[in-house]
């Protein structure tokens, strides 16, 4: 496509607004960055260049989720809630905007600018890229014959990754389980839809779509009956918990099938529709909202869990890294109050950190 072209295709899409603000999801995907998008969406692209970070853009501001363990972002510093303002002395703008800027051959050299919390002056890293690479799902099996799931994105493949290794800790004995959407950034509807069915009886409301055409109105159900649809279930989410993460926990809590634990979530309740181009390039527009099972808008409000627990985020833990049921921390498996609360609504309370 002509450069004086995209550019105008960029600078419209650019200008969309939702709800009176600039709407930071729509985008103009360049051919290689729709290629990399349907490769993440099916679950093909399980590594890439970078530095090592998971971000979301809200009210004009691109905040950090978090760092991914052992990557240039981690090991520098960097830390949730942190802003992305400049990318390579760029201002950025859109989430998109900012992936693609951080995104690199490893070797190469990037600067990211950092607004943080309580510091006066943007933050300046000097970063390598390196080869990174996320785990789709992590799990173990905690105290009193729990499973522990911790989902980290929602793509082609993550309803098969879930169920099998719902049997692997079946296999250990499982007998309650704990599924942790904290930090996911969410991914594809069709998935959120088939990960309501690994939870939910057949038929069951997961969520509803609603735009300006007719054809975008529209009702989501589970379609089988799994073998996990009356485990006992709690869902931990925070305020990084967005997108099709957000319609799980809502699906789950509006269901009366789990409670949800931690703090109100992101709020990103929007449908994207990806419309390929000519040239193998893709616009990529808003075109409906989300609703819970109860008529619940996400956009914007986010899901309030039934237990709101706040933790610090030095506290919050992923206990699969700890590898093996024997070696887990319980006094830092109880700091996180969070998974402590999950714990206790599931029968099997902790001991206090330090007692």
């Amino acid at each position: 496509m002509d450069l004086l072209v995209s550019a105008m295709i960029r600078g419209m899409v650019g200008a969309l607004t939702l709800n009176g603000h600039k709407d930071g999801y729509s985008a103009y995907l360049e051919p290689e960055k729709n290629r990399e998008l349907v490769r993440y969406l099916k679950g093909e692209s399980k590594t890439f260049g970078g530095i090592g970070v998971q971000i979301q853009f809200k009210d004009g501001m691109c905040r950090v989720i978090r760092p991914i363990p052992d990557t240039p972002a981690y090991r520098a510093g960097i830390r949730p809630g942190d802003v992305v303002i400049m990318v390579d002395g760029k201002e950025v703008t859109t989430e998109d905007e900012a992936v693609d800027r951080m995104k690199g051959d490893p070797g190469s050299r990037v600067a990211v600018t950092i607004r943080r919390d309580k510091v006066e002056e943007p933050v300046i890293y000097e970063l390598t890229r390196e080869t990174i690479s996320q785990k789709e799902l992590e799990r173990i099996l905690l105290p009193g014959k729990v499973g522990y799931v911790r989902l980290n994105s929602f793509n082609e493949t993550s309803s098969h990754e879930l169920i099998e290794n719902l049997r692997y800790l079946d296999g250990l004995g499982m007998k309650k389980c704990i599924l942790d959407l904290r930090k996911n950034s969410g991914g594809l509807l069709k998935s959120a839809v088939e990960i309501s069915n690994v939870f939910l009886p057949k038929g069951s409301l997961v969520v509803s779509t609603r735009g300006r055409q007719s054809s975008d109105n529209k009702e989501y159900r589970t379609q089988d009956n799994s073998p996990y649809t009356h485990i006992p279930l709690v869902v931990l989410v925070d305020n990084y918990t967005a997108s099709a993460a957000e319609i799980v926990t809502g699906a789950i809590r509006d269901n009366r099938r789990g409670k949800a634990v931690g703090v109100t979530t992101f709020g990103k309740g929007t449908v994207q529709e990806v419309i390929p181009l000519d040239d193998s390039s893709a616009l990529k527009l808003t075109i409906a909202r989300y609703y819970t099972p109860s008529g619940v808008c996400i956009n914007s409000t986010g899901i309030k869990p039934d237990y709101v627990v706040e933790v610090e985020e030095d506290h919050v833990l992923n206990p699969a890294t700890f590898g093996e049921p024997s070696s887990i921390d319980i006094e830092s498996l109880a700091a996180d109050l969070q998974l402590k609360k999950s714990l206790e609504i599931l029968g099997e309370p902790l001991p206090l950190p330090g007692t």
